[in-house]
């Protein structure tokens, strides 16, 4: 099914929320603090990490969005022909943050302790790399203010 095509004014719009989950996750990563794995601040910074890594995963990789959610090819038409190839270290980020996050999950007994953790300042650094690259690609008159490009 085609995409429906937006308006200047709706991409634009939209970008202010593109902006917000990359802004949360930078943010997120930057005051995460170092401590025990069960201290609420640490996992609740954790969980926020995760779930903006995926939205902005989502948006760059979901080559089947559904109608009204906003992805990279609705701004740039050839975004699946010219988008880097999707790290192999961030493949299972979408099933974790469902699994382990977002939903609870008979899944979440059989997770490994050792395997239990996230490197959350790579995973910060990569995503952001990645919409550095959609960003230097994007029309800059399609992207809100607050991006500052």
């Amino acid at each position: 099914m085609a995409r429906i095509l937006r308006t200047k004014d709706i991409l634009t719009a939209a970008s202010k929320h593109l902006h917000y989950e990359l802004w949360m996750l930078q943010s997120s990563a930057s005051t995460q603090p170092q401590g025990s794995p069960s201290h609420v601040v640490n996992n609740a910074l954790l969980e926020t990490i995760a779930l903006h890594s995926r939205v902005i995963l989502d948006f760059l990789y979901d080559d089947n969005p559904r109608t009204d959610d906003v992805n990279a090819i609705d701004y740039i038409s050839n975004w699946r022909e010219i988008r880097p190839d999707k790290p192999k270290d961030l493949d299972e980020i979408d099933r974790r943050v469902g699994k382990e996050v977002a939903h609870l999950t008979y899944a979440r007994l059989d997770v490994d302790p050792a395997l239990k953790g996230w490197d959350v300042q790579k995973l910060a650094s990569t995503v952001s790399e990645l919409m550095g690259f959609f960003i230097a690609r994007c029309r800059k008159d399609l992207l809100s203010s607050e991006w500052k490009v």
